[in-house]
């Protein structure tokens, strides 16, 4: 997460409901005006438009200087290893990765579950989204809906 806006949010008496809530209508699956990746200061859903990113970075870089791999895949161990080595140009190593929970909060952290029409509205606006930057990476969606 971008650290601006985990500052700016950190404080903020408002749920997590509220906080996507409030910015879906600011989204482009429903504003048709919404301005282009590069023009704006991106909150947490217009963050999460990968493909807008990627495409941003092919339009100044050639695709062949980059090598995508999806964290849940590294998470559950079928991320083709050898396939980042050649793109790195290094020697193929068997890397002993420790497990731990970057993300543990401690119980007066901890807020509520989501709410399953939260994640119903999340799901939606970006399913496209994913759809192609799958389909632009060349990478089977790992996300079910």
């Amino acid at each position: 997460m971008n650290m601006r806006l985990r500052d700016a949010h950190m404080d903020s008496e408002a749920t997590f409901e509220d906080e996507i809530m409030n910015e879906v209508p600011k989204t482009p699956a429903v504003d048709s005006e919404f301005p282009t990746y590069a023009t704006i200061y991106k909150e947490y859903i217009q963050r999460g438009f990968y493909s807008d990113q990627i495409n941003y970075l092919f339009s100044k870089f050639p695709r062949r200087n980059f090598h995508f791999i999806i964290s849940e895949q590294m998470k559950d161990g079928t991320w083709d290893r050898k396939a980042m080595y050649d793109f790195l140009g290094v020697k193929d190593v068997e890397l002993e990765v420790p497990k731990h929970d970057v993300n543990s909060a401690t119980d007066e952290q901890k807020k509520e579950p989501m709410k399953p029409e939260t994640r119903q509205c999340l799901q939606d606006v970006f399913k496209p989204y994913n759809e192609e930057l799958f389909k632009m990476l060349g990478i089977q969606n790992p996300w079910k809906y």
